[in-house]
């Protein structure tokens, strides 16, 4: 029975870390599109576990 908790535990957490990275990707994306829109050229500091896009005129 522990087991099962353990695995199911873990295909969760599992599922999460996936969900939550590919909501940042999303997010990262639509950033960058939005500043483009506007006229605007990006750029982009990425770190390890962030990255900051800021929006300059051309």
């Amino acid at each position: 029975m522990k087991g099962k908790r353990k695995s199911l535990l873990l295909i969760l957490t599992i599922m999460m870390v996936i969900t939550i990275i590919l909501l940042d990707k999303m997010g990262f994306k639509k950033t960058i599109e939005s500043c483009e829109n506007h006229g605007s050229v990006a750029e982009v500091e990425e770190g390890i576990l962030s990255w900051n896009v800021s929006c300059e005129k051309k």
